[in-house]
């Protein structure tokens, strides 16, 4: 099998850490003594940060999107199913393509962040955040590396 086989693991491993530091670095704005002048530098922060973040954490998603769907492609069906692969590689696909279906609940929260909205819009972005980085992303992370243990080992 090809080098191929790793890229699913490296670019899901990618968004679960650019979503924990996300977590990391914005929790800090929720501490007492910062939330009171939090504001203040919250919704700059969001204008600038969403510019610069959002192809950071769109590009390995899709790379994980789109290096699985290059093994399905490639790769012969039969070989994936005899080793149990499969169906893990097109779980992870699902689950990575599933991160884009948080986007509705949280577009709001970012907007409100960059509008001045106070912390309480935070909380409940992370809240979202979250949710999404312990379901879809950790679950694409654990398929990927599923499946690609299973393609190695054969």
């Amino acid at each position: 099998m090809s080098i191929l086989h790793l890229v699913p693991v490296v670019t899901s491993t990618t968004t679960l850490v650019l979503a924990n530091d996300q977590r990391l670095f914005l929790r800090i704005f929720l501490r007492k003594e910062v939330e009171p002048n939090a504001k203040h530098v919250l919704t700059p922060y969001w204008k600038i940060m969403i510019d610069t973040v959002v192809p950071f954490v769109v590009a390995p998603l899709l790379g994980t999107i789109g290096s699985i769907g290059a093994i399905l492609y490639t790769t012969p069906e039969e070989v994936l199913r005899t080793n149990g692969a499969y169906s893990w590689y097109v779980a992870g696909m699902a689950f990575a393509a599933g991160h884009f279906l948080f986007v509705p609940s949280i577009l709001p929260k970012i907007r409100g962040l960059q509008n001045g909205e106070p912390t309480s819009t935070l909380r409940e972005w992370m809240h979202i955040h979250m949710i999404r980085s312990l379901t879809v992303d950790l679950f694409a992370l654990v398929a990927c590396m599923v499946a690609t243990t299973r393609t190695l080992s054969t």
